[in-house]
């Protein structure tokens, strides 16, 4: 069996390209026979989903190497990461899916975004025309929960399955004394991500309870959101921590006590952070968006409706009020990592995935 992958690696360190990389070091590990093509439109997070000059020379080498690939290669399959709701990645994945679909190779999409059923109805009819051209039917859909199944659903997969996210275990129990209540932001540094209501939840509880700080790890984009978040600096309720990988990254996490993450990003499907955070015990206040709906519940967090300050507000002030309830939670956002998040637990459906593909191969 010969698989063709289609995706972006980090940098940028999204979820999306995080992902992606966990799949090849699955398919190199287990001696599959893959090639792999680079979507490297964006090295930075606030070029994403932008358009520039130099997005359509890549695209144009991109196009060349899927059509060299289906020719010399013959792929038996091509895994590929559908956009989300935007419209310049659509017309991409117009683009570059057009010999795929044309030529009938078999398709597995995996939405890592969410939301791309939203863009049909505001779409011209030429436009549809090509929406299903290059989005139905595809042979595989993988999703990775029940809330994301809406995608694959809209577009009339062949076969929808649901493979969860991971993620590494690089928690380590220390008791140490934290003097701070830390509350924990990752990501893009955008409005849609969050990061203003985080900033706001963060600036009423720390008018409350003192104790509690906001610890923000991520890219600023936008000079607006610099200096908010400069300005909760200098105030003394926030800290900024920049981009972090690694053990940097790590070490932020081991010393946070909660995940704050208020997205309504509009590409939300199932944050890889809200994982990360759980692999650490930490709970999550959250909102009703898109996957997270099937992480976070009233057993590891608090979960409200986007823009609910005052809700989340309060969640942070309960957790840090009372420590008998943040120990059950904190314990339960941990057994829900090692019984549904685990990276081992990742790599084992996905190889069965791969495995289940091979074998029809050989059945045809």
């Amino acid at each position: 069996m010969k698989i063709l992958i289609i995706g972006q690696l980090p940098p940028p360190y999204t979820g999306q390209s995080l992902q992606i990389e966990k799949i090849l070091n699955i398919l190199k590990k287990n001696s599959f026979n893959f090639k792999f093509i680079q979507l490297d439109f964006s090295e930075k997070t606030s070029e994403i989903g932008r358009f520039d000059i130099s997005k359509v020379l890549k695209l144009v080498l991109i196009f060349c190497k899927i059509c060299y690939n289906l020719l010399l290669y013959r792929p038996d399959y091509i895994y590929y990461p559908p956009a989300g709701p935007n419209f310049i990645p659509m017309i991409r994945d117009f683009i570059l899916l057009f010999p795929i679909r044309l030529f009938k190779f078999k398709i597995i999409f995996r939405f890592h975004a969410g939301g791309i059923h939203k863009l049909y109805s505001s779409l011209n009819p030429i436009l549809k025309y090509f929406y299903k051209f290059s989005y139905y039917h595809a042979d595989y859909s993988l999703c990775m929960s029940e809330a994301g199944k809406i995608d694959p659903i809209f577009l009339k997969s062949k076969e929808i399955i649901i493979i969860t996210n991971g993620v590494k275990d690089n928690f380590q129990h220390i008791e140490n004394i934290k003097i701070d209540f830390n509350v924990l932001f990752v990501g893009i540094c955008s409005e849609d991500k969050g990061i203003l209501d985080f900033v706001e939840v963060i600036k009423a509880a720390n008018r409350i309870n003192s104790k509690i700080k906001g610890v923000i790890i991520g890219d600023i984009i936008d000079q607006n959101i610099n200096r908010i978040i400069h300005d909760g600096i200098n105030e003394g309720f926030i800290k900024y921590e920049g981009v972090k990988v690694g053990e940097e990254k790590r070490k932020v996490f081991q010393r946070a006590n909660v995940l704050l993450f208020p997205t309504f990003y509009k590409s939300e499907n199932f944050p890889t952070v809200v994982l990360e955070a759980f692999s650490y015990a930490l709970p999550v206040v959250s909102t009703k968006w898109r996957g997270v709906v099937d992480q976070v519940n009233d057993s590891n967090g608090y979960i409200h409706d986007v823009h609910d300050i005052t809700g989340m507000t309060k969640s942070i002030l309960t957790l840090e009020n009372n420590k008998d309830l943040y120990e059950i939670m904190s314990r339960n956002a941990r057994l829900d990592y090692l019984n549904k998040y685990t990276l081992q637990a990742y790599e084992k459906n996905f190889y069965d995935f791969f495995r289940k593909l091979e074998k029809n191969i050989l059945i045809v």
